[in-house]
């Protein structure tokens, strides 16, 4: 199973309909799919991503599945999101979702960068409910991404006390540059 299909799995059965979920990397927009149906109608989902493009496939893909209605899409990196969210969702927040690297089938010189991830990690923590889930997924093997992977790490380390992990999963990658995901409830 794709690291992605078990986020969404572990995820599923925690999200209430008319919960509000982020995806700070909208990418191909399967994430936000999925938050947007897991949500439900009186739910809300947020989306970002610095490229054009990634906001345009994930408006086609939640147009097309009738959940568009429920998401806003910012063309903004997701170190600006909690600026462009309203107020009401600081602490409320049930799911926030990182699938970091680079947009498939797109421009793969634009990747995300540890110091941003970073800085949206901090906010995240913020928006987020107690009992709310983080899910990070880190692409190790493009440029950056490894360091961006221990500085994750490094964060998470630092955040024990707060944030409880509910699942750790490296990928079958032998050379240890593969994708790997952590799911974290806010305690």
């Amino acid at each position: 199973m794709r690291l992605t299909e078990l986020a969404h799995q572990q995820i599923s059965p925690l999200i209430k309909a008319g919960s509000i979920a982020i995806d700070a990397t909208v990418g191909n927009g399967f994430d936000t799919l999925f938050l947007a149906e897991s949500v439900g109608r009186d739910g809300r989902v947020y989306g970002f991503d610095v490229q054009p493009l990634a906001i345009e496939l994930a408006t086609l893909i939640l147009t097309t599945r009738k959940c568009a209605d429920r998401c806003q899409l910012f063309t903004i990196g997701h170190e600006l999101m909690a600026t462009h969210v309203p107020q009401n969702c600081v602490g409320n927040v049930s799911v926030i979702m990182f699938n970091l690297g680079y947009l498939p089938h797109g421009d793969k010189s634009i990747t995300t960068q540890p110091l941003t991830t970073l800085a949206a990690l901090e906010q995240a923590f913020t928006l987020l409910q107690t009992g709310g889930i983080l899910s990070i997924l880190s692409y190790r093997g493009h440029p950056g991404g490894l360091e961006e992977f221990r500085q994750i790490r490094q964060w998470l380390n630092s955040m024990q006390a707060q944030l409880s992990p509910m699942l750790q999963q490296d990928s079958a990658n032998p050379d240890g540059r593969g994708p790997f995901l952590w799911l974290m409830q806010k305690t």
